[in-house]
């Protein structure tokens, strides 16, 4: 695995693993845990694909890719966050 995709393995195991957490197994504390681990995958998705976070593995810092909104287009991005989070709401409560 390249040096620079861990980040997006890791989102995609924690996405994974809390969707697999909210399957029906008769534990709430384990629905809010997969809530909390699904939720944790996405910000960490967020941050890396549209605010351009790279995570530098020589030395410990994180830092923008891409400068981030400073009022152009703020509306575009929150309304399609607000779109992501309700897709992704929705997807929950289904399964």
């Amino acid at each position: 695995m390249n040096d620079s995709q861990w980040p997006f393995a890791l989102a995609a195991l924690l996405f994974a693993a809390g969707m697999w957490m909210l399957l029906p197994n008769g534990r709430r504390t384990s629905r809010r845990m997969g809530a909390g681990f699904v939720t944790a995958g996405l910000a960490l998705l967020t941050l890396l694909v549209h605010f351009g976070l790279v995570v530098h593995n020589k030395s410990p810092h994180f830092e923008w890719s891409a400068s981030l909104p400073h009022g152009e287009g703020w509306f575009a991005d929150g309304v399609f966050l607000a779109m992501a989070a309700v897709t992704v709401g929705s997807a929950v409560a289904a399964v």
